[in-house]
């Protein structure tokens, strides 16, 4: 049989696809044509042909087992019968999005083994398009690489790299076009504002990744695009390190009671609530994602302890606003955590909850409720949050920081910088070490990336008696008395009589007492 008009490139080989109608609706079919007899393969020859390659391609094999298994089966009921993927539907297009959507990934893993051959032969010869490449690799480009930046390695490729050389086929990138392509690379990530800095710092070792690769499997002429890659330009990250070091770390008392005296009022009860989470450790993104019904309850002797477990995010996109869970690989691993709500904050807590009992909602309503919900239903977004939470700020009259900084040519000038939301970040944090929280309690607060921890001391963070230890220490303030956050204080006790004494200390916290006389 000739090539046909329904014919199309999978994996090296070719597919063809077949719609014919049948009884009113529509079969849609999936076929492999062999290359020697440019017929579609029967269920005998697929089985044999798949057998053989099996033998060879022992990896490749175990991920399709499944679908090696069915082949058998119809080779020995119907040998002789087409190999087909069917599906059927109430239209032609119906039928065929059905195929597409249910058939294709088992169509593809086949070919992938079936295939192989034909593949490092094109491979070899250059024909093969770079996005075929990527596609055939798939996550294996970044096998070595960890969860993070395998995500921004693989966004590079995707939305910078292949834009540009993803239909070229291998053959046709000769030196001097790849110059052309390094050139216009460099052009858009200078003058092209959409692009992250981070995708603008990761993309010379995304280019050189996929070359290198290209070299591993059996194309030694992209040794090229592995040495262009250097005249890459690297955008560098601006060095914070001084100007984090002169950024104030937290509040001073008259600007955070200045702050919480804003939101005394009834009606500003909202804000207060918004306040309270990000000083629990929860960041703008993951309040609108989690629901009153994530929160637990931990029953102690004379008091509650509330807690809410992160396994969800909101990440913004320019389109559209989507949660992501836990087990999707671009949530961050470390912001998986326990937080716990201070006693101060469970009381505002139960206040919005009382006000949404109030006006009309019951217990299932409010269970799923997000945290950011409003009383006319309207879910508040990350971008709402920072912009509410800074409205506060300026409300309080928490003035702007000028920060010094020097030019190139060694004049100084100061750099005017808005008292945010990260200020209010910062300051929870300062007052959970105020509170005695340790590093440890930091990061299990606040899901900070840097971690020596391993996996099973990690885990212990989620238990219920790490989070009662670290409300303990958070039950030391709250921003609603006369107090000032908690202070470590040391007493020297000296005792200038002859005779013993005895000394009785009375505190509502941990003390640490050591004694030493003079021998």
């Amino acid at each position: 049989m000739s090539h046909s008009k329904n014919d199309f490139p999978i994996m090296g080989g070719t597919g063809r696809q077949v719609t014919k109608p049948y009884r009113g609706s529509y079969d849609a079919f999936y076929k492999l044509i062999n290359p020697n007899t440019k017929k579609p393969y029967t269920n005998a020859e697929l089985a044999a042909e798949l057998e053989h390659r099996q033998q060879e391609y022992s990896v490749l094999a175990q991920l399709i087992t499944p679908d090696l298994e069915e082949i058998q089966k119809k080779a020995r009921s119907h040998p002789n019968a087409e190999f087909k993927l069917a599906r059927r539907g109430k239209s032609r297009k119906k039928a065929e999005e059905l195929l597409h959507q249910e058939a294709y990934p088992i169509l593809e893993r086949i070919a992938k083994l079936l295939f192989r051959p034909l593949w490092k032969s094109n491979l070899k010869c250059g024909n093969v398009t770079v996005r075929d490449y990527v596609h055939f690799v798939g996550d294996t480009l970044y096998a070595d690489k960890s969860l993070k930046e395998a995500a921004s390695l693989r966004s590079c490729i995707n939305r910078i790299i292949l834009p540009m050389i993803g239909d070229i086929q291998l053959h046709q990138l000769s030196p001097d076009r790849q110059k052309a392509i390094v050139q216009r690379l460099n052009s858009r990530l200078k003058n092209d504002e959409t692009i992250s800095l981070t995708a603008k710092t990761h993309t010379q070792a995304a280019y050189r990744l996929l070359f290198q690769s290209l070299v591993q499997n059996g194309y030694p002429a992209a040794r090229e695009g592995v040495r262009l890659s250097d005249e890459i330009t690297r955008i560098k990250r601006q060095n914070r390190g001084i100007i984090n070091s002169c950024r104030e770390n937290h509040l001073d008392d008259t600007f955070r009671a200045a702050l919480f005296s804003v939101l005394a009022p009834a009606d500003r009860l909202y804000d207060l609530w918004l306040v309270a989470l990000i000083y629990t450790g929860l960041a703008p993104n993951e309040i609108p994602a989690l629901c009153f019904g994530d929160i637990d309850q931990l029953e102690l002797r004379d008091e509650n302890c509330y807690t809410i477990t992160v396994t969800k995010q909101i990440r913004d996109t320019n389109t559209v606003c989507r949660a992501i869970s836990a087990d999707n690989d671009d949530f961050p691993i470390h912001r998986l955590r326990r937080v716990v709500l201070a006693p101060w904050v469970a009381n505002v807590m139960l206040k919005y909850i009382e006000y949404l009992h109030s006006s009309g909602y019951s217990d299932a309503q409010i269970a799923d409720m997000r945290l950011s919900g409003t009383i006319s239903g309207k879910i508040v977004g990350a971008k709402d949050i920072r912009d509410r939470i800074n409205s506060i700020m300026q409300q309080a009259g928490i003035p702007k920081a000028n920060i010094p900084r020097t030019k190139k040519s060694g004049k100084s000038r100061f750099q005017t910088e808005k008292r945010d939301i990260e200020l209010l970040q910062r300051d929870a944090k300062y007052i959970a070490k105020c509170c005695g929280a340790d590093d440890a309690m930091v990061h299990a607060m606040f899901g900070l990336p840097a971690t020596t921890m391993d996996e099973q001391h990690y885990l212990d963070t989620l238990c219920d008696d790490y989070a009662v230890t670290r409300y303990l220490r958070l039950r030391r303030y709250t921003p609603f008395s006369d107090q000032s956050v908690p202070q470590r204080r040391i007493f020297r006790i000296e005792n200038n009589t002859d005779t013993a004494q005895t000394i009785r200390i009375n505190s509502n916290y941990a003390i640490l007492a050591s004694w030493r006389s003079n021998n």
